[in-house]
């Protein structure tokens, strides 16, 4: 077989596993049970070319002006074409400018409050933040860290090597590694730097301090050292997959428990719970609803990572051992979460 036809049948089974990990094990069963719209925002302007992908039906449909935006779908532009999307509830306003690609959506946190979250795989948007109220949420994800905000207005940018950029107009914003062990705050007029396997740091320097010129900057180099990124890419895969083997550890507590175990046969056979029942049955339910949320939030961190791998074989000169060794890698890490998943849809649906 020619070496093109193997690039391509690797770039399609890595597509293929991207597309699994976006609709297949999409967390709108879970999120349908805790009460909330799945209509999230709207398209009050767009201008150029782009269009939506909607998750749940797996279709893709271009852009319209008023165009509803339900959790989960994703929106991408491309070259000299610019999208404001307007959450509904809030009035918050996402600029996504040209060569971009998100996905929105949100979630009950561990205070059973609401976060909003945008993934930013590559490009660039603004955002204008409404004031948050309560124990409510705001965050950015990108390749590189996070961006939690209450109020403010900012930009972000992705390049092509997931490295990114946050710079801050108005107010104020805390930005962490992907790890979220280290944060730093920017305040109005400061950028932030966030690099693979480094702490975020503030930059003077206008080569990377304004999100088009760092862009532009990054994205000339993205060919070149693709390879070398890829490897570090998989590194911050497999710490994920450590994580949720850790939520599942957790989810497998909860399941063997004997008061779990009780409540199940309960109500198998249709028979009220008692007093003690009902008070681990509380408890229970606290515990998932901080389950359900670290499990969310890792599993946007891969549906990122897994943008990127995409983008950055299409650009590394891999041998066929190498593509078939990342192939292998995605696989596992794929079929660790349909496990985990499903164990997750298990235990909500008995605790509803």
């Amino acid at each position: 077989m020619k070496k093109n036809s193997l690039f391509k049948l690797s770039n399609h089974f890595i597509l293929f596993l991207i597309i699994n990990l976006l609709f297949i094990f999409s967390p709108y069963s879970i999120l349908s049970q805790q009460n909330s719209s799945e209509t999230f925002a709207k398209i009050t302007f767009f201008s150029g070319n782009g269009k939506v992908i909607k998750t749940k039906v797996n279709k893709e449909y271009n852009l319209e002006l008023n165009q509803l935006i339900d959790k989960d779908d994703t929106i991408q532009t491309f070259k000299e074409s610019k999208v404001e999307i307007t959450i509904i509830e809030k009035g918050t306003v996402i600029t996504i400018y040209e060569n971009s690609k998100l996905s929105i959506s949100n979630i009950l946190n561990q205070y059973n409050d609401k976060t909003t979250l945008i993934n930013l795989f590559y490009g660039k948007i603004k955002l204008i933040v409404s004031k948050l109220t309560g124990k409510e949420e705001f965050i950015v994800n990108t390749p590189t860290g996070i961006a939690s905000v209450r109020g403010t207005e900012f930009e972000v940018a992705a390049s092509d090597l997931g490295d990114s950029l946050i710079k801050v107009n108005e107010g104020k914003v805390e930005v962490f590694d992907d790890d979220e062990k280290y944060s730093i705050y920017t305040n109005e007029n400061e950028s932030t730097y966030i690099e693979f396997s480094k702490k975020p740091t503030k930059v003077d320097d206008p080569l990377i301090k304004d999100t088009d010129n760092f862009l532009n900057y990054k994205n000339i180099y993205s060919a070149q050292i693709a390879k070398i990124r890829l490897k570090l890419i998989f590194t911050f895969l497999n710490n994920l997959d450590k994580n949720l083997k850790l939520i599942e550890k957790r989810i497998d507590e909860i399941y063997n428990n004997k008061f779990f175990q009780k409540i199940i046969e309960l109500r198998r056979e249709g028979k009220m719970l008692g007093s003690i029942e009902l008070g681990y049955l509380q408890t229970f339910r606290n515990i998932l609803s901080q389950i359900n949320y670290l499990s969310f939030k890792n599993i946007y961190k891969a549906k990122i990572l897994y943008e990127l791998i995409n983008n950055l074989i299409s650009k590394a000169e891999l041998t066929e051992k190498e593509k078939n060794e990342y192939i292998k890698s995605l696989k596992n890490f794929n079929n660790n979460i349909q496990r985990i998943f499903t164990k997750l849809l298990i235990i909500n649906k008995y605790l509803e």
